[in-house]
């Protein structure tokens, strides 16, 4: 979904699973046939005749003989008088000005959908075919005239290709087994695309600094996050010989570290971590370090600068082992301001000012947290593992301004979506989103 107002734009991967997209026709001739009826099909068969004979065209009134496409000529006799003529007389079906046959390959708009599904001829009568939809039970078949612009011709090199709609599934399956294959295959080629984003955006070496904060009650009984002191850091990003992204780091906590190497199957809902834009976000479970932790970690990328914000979740004491619906408390946040190696730090800049785009929702035990140079974090401090919630990062990087959010069903590796939305810096203060709206 992408959402623009004025200069702003926002990004959402929302990974549920539950839109299918079918693909248009990819070919100019599928197209030509598909968006209007062509005359240039006619010239090229009658470029001479028409010269020698002053022939032209004009439209045919409800004619017997109906050509695809829908044109007759005026034809001078010997006489001098003129007679109509149709320079195809249809008595077999014909897409697109050709003939078709049983077993010819084809595509056929769904009005309802109005999505574009692979299909085969599968009966003739008349001027009509019987369109069967590929993958599809015989129930959904249609008589159609195959003069209809809804119905196009695939190119022979097309035939073949595997697509969304297509008829290799194993037989046996049922409308629900055949929905739920296409949607992982759909997922799995969304997972693809996800780690070429991430390695296009956050690959080679890194260094900066790591500022920790802790952590603690206050007097009065809330959260306070202390500064600790920071220390140089750095990272690397790398694509291995399988095709998998390794990402390692150095310079601070190890239980804050995601040392991990990134393939397809890591970009999954249940598994914490996807990428859009320049922004992305990792989990992991600390099962063996810390029983029932969880890492979180949220980054933006702006040209040769990048921040990440990593949050270290613990189970808290008094819950542990007392049922399904944990609570958990934030043991520790750093903040990690890195520069691709070899380009020079940016000069300091003023603390963050809250969110663009407040998430909607109950901010109980919720954090914000104002950071120099632009950055702005909100996050729960405490929060049951059965509950919803989100983590947003709010970064000002020279002329944009971006947020992400992380959000969740329940607090544990996996997440409901990531949101990104971009606007320069100098409209931030006179666009005000408005998303619910659609304004």
């Amino acid at each position: 979904l992408v959402h623009m107002s004025a200069a702003m734009h926002r990004y959402v991967v929302v990974p549920q699973r539950s839109h299918l997209v079918a693909p248009m026709p990819s070919t100019v001739h599928e197209q030509r046939h598909i968006s209007a009826v062509s005359p240039a099909l006619v010239h090229s068969r009658w470029p001479r005749y028409m010269k020698q004979s002053s022939a032209h065209f004009l439209p045919t009134p409800q004619a017997k003989y109906l050509a695809s496409p829908h044109f007759s000529f005026v034809a001078p006799t010997a006489s001098g008088k003129r007679r109509l003529v149709s320079p195809v007389a249809c008595d077999v079906p014909r897409v697109g000005g050709e003939r078709v046959e049983i077993g010819d390959p084809i595509i056929c708009r769904d009005e309802a959908s109005n999505a574009w599904w692979r299909a085969t001829v599968k009966e003739v009568r008349g001027e009509q075919i019987l369109v069967h939809y590929m993958g599809c039970d015989d129930a959904w078949d249609t008589w159609m005239d195959a003069s209809s612009p809804d119905i196009a011709r695939v190119e022979a090199s097309e035939a073949d290709r595997a697509a969304f709609q297509q008829d290799d599934m194993e037989a046996g399956l049922d409308d629900m087994e055949l929905l739920e294959k296409y949607r992982r295959q759909q997922w799995e080629a969304n997972s693809r695309w996800q780690l070429n984003v991430f390695a296009q955006g956050q690959l080679g070496s890194w260094e900066g600094v790591c500022t920790p904060y802790a952590a603690e009650v206050s007097p009065s009984g809330g959260v306070e996050m202390l500064p600790q002191p920071s220390a140089p850091c750095s990272s690397h990003a790398a694509v291995e010989k399988n095709n998998a992204v390794e990402c390692s780091e150095t310079g601070h906590d190890a239980r804050l570290a995601l040392n991990m190497q990134l393939t397809p199957s890591s970009f999954d809902r249940e598994k914490g971590c996807m990428t859009v834009g320049t922004a992305y976000t990792m989990s992991r479970r600390l099962d063996a370090e810390a029983a029932g932790g969880l890492l979180i970690e949220v980054g933006l990328r702006e040209k040769a600068q990048r921040v990440r914000c990593k949050f270290l979740y613990l189970p808290d004491d008094e819950s542990r082992g007392s049922g399904p619906a944990q609570m958990l408390r934030l043991e520790k946040l750093a903040v990690v301001r890195e520069n691709v190696v070899g380009t020079a730090a940016p000069a300091a800049s003023p603390p963050g000012g809250g969110l663009y785009d407040p998430p909607p929702g109950d901010r109980t035990n919720y954090f914000s947290l104002y950071c120099e140079d632009g950055l702005t974090l909100v996050f729960p401090t405490t929060c049951a593992t059965d509950a919803a919630g989100f983590i947003s990062v709010d970064w000002t990087a020279g002329a944009m301004r971006y947020q992400a959010d992380r959000k969740f069903h329940q607090l544990d590796s996996s997440l409901a979506s990531l949101e990104l939305t971009e606007i320069s810096a100098a409209d931030a203060e006179t666009y005000l989103p408005d998303f619910n709206t659609g304004q």
